[in-house]
């Protein structure tokens, strides 16, 4: 037995070389350590002379004098350690134990060292990473855009923090922190980490990612998004101006249709006067031709006569007035007319023109608060 004891400790001293893993190679008689070697990891407590630890996994492989393999608590030498560990025996006696512990760190804590620097350095605002055991920070990394310098191992982390949350209920913890907490706006994420071998929770994986780009985007879609509203309003205050001046000029083409079908009517009566004043004039004529041929007597008659004719001329010339004023009219009305037309056209054009930019402004809103629901995601 001897001889393997001795054989133990030569290989243990090879392992430490080829060996990757944080280690520890021990042998002990039945109440002290007689040999300890250690592979990258410092443990009080277990050095060459310090006693057993009393009803521990060395103790219990004495008493039961067979191989013993289990998992030491973290409250015992401030790690989790592996245990494995085999009794010495001579003339059927248990006189002692040789075993390793190994430092029993989750597969995310150990490759941490690996991962951590480019996985921070990789997000475009920068991130924090942290690994923490169930009540302080492990191993912490931060990144030249972001780095929480207060927030270091041996830090104790806030039972109502997203750590102390995920431990609590052993599920993934989300939540954006404002700016006053952290500097800058940040969602911080917090998953928890489990023992393989009993699932029992050993600790978590932070995720710190500043929201900066995202606050400012959020921002600037919700002003975005104000500022289309407010002109949508004033565009449909201008759509609804535009159809008010289409209307206004329909019912101003109306009105001048009306003009024109008056000063129609007016020629009309003008030809009728045209008529009487000819055959008023014409009786006129006769009149005067009656009087001469009565003579002395008729001569009080012919001055009436002679009066019709006058008076006669007189409406022929002012009917002729009236009509040219009522032509001038209607080429004015004509001109009024083409006019009203063409500005009834184009305000028709612009309501439709109106109502399509609303239309696209309509749609411009929707894409903000897209935009803006977008920004809150992120």
């Amino acid at each position: 037995m001897k001889q393997l004891v001795e054989s133990f400790k030569e290989l243990a001293s090879l392992l430490t070389q080829t060996y990757e893993s944080e280690c520890i190679y021990f042998v002990s008689d039945t109440e002290k350590y007689t040999f300890v070697l250690e592979k990258g990891i410092d443990v009080p407590g277990l050095k060459v002379g310090e006693r057993l630890v009393h009803g521990g996994f060395i103790q219990r492989c004495i008493s039961e004098g067979k191989p013993v393999v289990g998992t030491v608590d973290r409250s015992v030498y401030g790690k989790r350690l592996k245990v494995f560990v085999w009794p010495i025996t001579e003339d059927g006696a248990v006189t002692g134990c040789f075993g390793v512990f190994a430092h029993k760190l989750h597969r995310v804590a150990r490759a941490f060292e690996d991962f951590a620097a480019p996985l921070a350095n990789a997000f475009p605002d920068g991130a924090f990473l942290l690994i923490t055991d169930l009540e302080k920070v492990a191993y912490s990394q931060g990144s030249k855009k972001m780095d929480l310098v207060d927030i270091k191992p041996g830090t104790p982390f806030k039972q109502g923090g997203v750590a102390g949350e995920a431990v609590r209920t052993r599920s993934v913890i989300v939540k954006d922190l404002p700016a006053e907490v952290m500097g800058v706006p940040t969602r911080a994420i917090s998953v928890p980490l489990f023992d393989p071998d009993d699932k029992s929770i050993v600790g978590t994986f932070g995720l710190y990612l500043s929201q900066a780009m995202a606050t400012d985007l959020q921002n600037l879609a919700s002003k975005l998004s104000a500022n289309i509203q407010e002109v949508s309003a004033v565009m449909q205050e201008v759509a609804a101006s535009a159809g008010e001046v289409s209307t206004n000029e329909g019912i101003l083409a109306e009105k001048v249709q009306e003009v024109a079908r008056i000063s129609q009517e007016i020629n009309e009566v003008l030809d009728f006067i045209k008529n009487v004043a000819d055959q008023t004039k014409m009786l006129g004529l006769n009149a005067a031709i009656e009087a001469a041929r009565a003579g002395e007597h008729g001569r009080g008659f012919g001055v009436v006569a002679e009066e019709i004719r006058k008076l006669s001329d007189q409406s022929k010339e002012t009917a002729d007035r009236i009509r040219k004023l009522t032509m001038d009219i209607s080429d004015k009305i004509e001109t009024i007319n083409q006019a009203s037309e063409g500005t009834l056209k184009q305000s028709q054009e612009q309501a439709a023109a109106t109502e399509e930019v609303t239309a696209s402004v309509m749609e411009m809103s929707q894409m903000a608060e897209k935009l803006a629901e977008t920004a809150g995601s992120l």
